[in-house]
């Protein structure tokens, strides 16, 4: 199959139209880096989004997986996995309307387009108000309670109904440890660390989770949807901040409830500062718990996985930013991450310091305040 590195709206409406689409309006939506979307047909009633496939994420052999979980990457799973939340999970995720490939092998996805506004929008449009944050979060603990609903047998990458890969993984510890040793290839393979550093890194992890093998199981590790890639632009509201679409659900896993958890603890709750941390995480869990979800903050060995997945986000961000010397924004970012990196593993600062600071990394980008405004 051919995969696109870049694609124009007028290449892409030829490409729709040769497949019976009827295409009035084309623009395109920026932002992925898994593919490359355009809205058909705005305002009208065959509005449709179309995700054409993107080479952009590759493993370290040029195959098409993605950089979290090492999972294969498809169009076949990617519908799979949107008519498995919206069907299985019943949250607000897009119906399949085509998957098409085109006599050169070039695939896409055509879907529903969803109705509301990205979350980062809505932060930001309502001022940043921390009543507003904090009441979109409560919805969204709802809402991750009721996916994880859903489960399965063993953990692993989620690859439709009753199919996980690899087949037989029972300890999610076990889970934890492929998870990191994939980063920390990652970042082997460049030269971001001297052998010193990679040495050290590689050490830390791995007598981590051993000492994590040792401990007892919390009774929360269950095989459970989770979504895995909910972030500031990863999903969809309506006016008062209920998540109304769900979308690039490429990466959805079988897992346990943490494996959720310790995202969100980076992109959603350090929004902001220190304080509000707390308040949005307390705010989170508060509908999470209403709605039936089941984790055990308190235990220490979800504790240290939080801590543990947590600074694997600056581990593969040191690999994946290493010499973007060409992007104006981002040309420090690698740096920043190492810092944050060896300040953790060496007890420099504690895991909320390292959310806040991998926040206020992105906050360079994004320019959002330090700060919520009242209410």
């Amino acid at each position: 199959m051919s995969l696109q590195k870049s694609i124009t709206p007028s290449q892409a409406k030829k490409l729709i139209e040769q497949h019976g689409y009827k295409v009035n309006s084309i623009e395109a939506i920026e932002g992925s880096i898994s593919h490359i979307i355009f809205r058909i047909n705005k305002g009208e009633p065959h509005e449709a989004i179309v995700r054409f496939e993107n080479t952009y994420i590759e493993d370290l052999k040029g195959r098409r997986k993605d950089f979290q979980y090492n999972s294969p990457l498809s169009l076949e799973r990617e519908a799979n996995l949107c008519e498995l939340v919206r069907k299985e999970a019943e949250l607000p995720a897009p119906e399949i309307k085509g998957l098409h490939y085109t006599e050169e092998g070039i695939g896409f996805l055509v879907v529903e387009s969803l109705k509301g506004k990205h979350w980062r929008n809505f932060i930001k449009d309502n001022n940043y108000s921390l009543e507003k944050f904090l009441a979109s979060l409560e919805y969204l603990g709802s809402d991750i309670a009721q996916a994880q609903r859903v489960r399965f047998n063993s953990y692993g990458n989620i690859m439709g109904r009753n199919w996980v890969e690899p087949e037989g993984v029972r300890n999610f510890i076990e889970r934890v440890k492929t998870i990191i040793d994939l980063k920390i290839e990652r970042v082997k393979s460049t030269e971001a660390f001297t052998q010193k550093e990679f040495n050290e890194v590689k050490k830390y992890f791995h007598d981590s989770l051993e000492e994590l093998l040792k401990m007892p199981v919390p009774k929360d590790h269950k095989p459970v949807l989770i979504l895995t890639d909910i972030h500031p632009m990863n999903f969809l509201v309506d006016e008062k901040g209920k998540p109304s679409g769900y979308f690039d659900l490429e990466f959805c896993q079988a897992g346990a409830p943490v494996l959720e958890i310790y995202t969100l603890n980076s992109q959603l709750f350090a929004y902001f500062d220190k304080d509000t941390f707390h308040k949005a995480r307390n705010a989170f869990f508060k509908g999470f718990y209403n709605n039936g979800g089941v984790y055990e903050e308190g235990h220490p060995v979800n504790q240290r996985i939080e801590e543990l997945l947590g600074l694997s986000g600056p581990l593969s961000g040191v690999a994946c930013y290493y010499g973007k010397d060409h992007d104006p924004i981002r040309r420090t970012w690698s740096k920043s991450f190492k810092e944050i990196l060896f300040d953790s593993i060496t007890n420099k600062i504690d895991p909320l310091t390292a959310y806040i600071l991998i926040a206020d990394v992105l906050r360079i980008k994004t320019k959002q305040p330090k700060k919520p405004t009242l209410p």
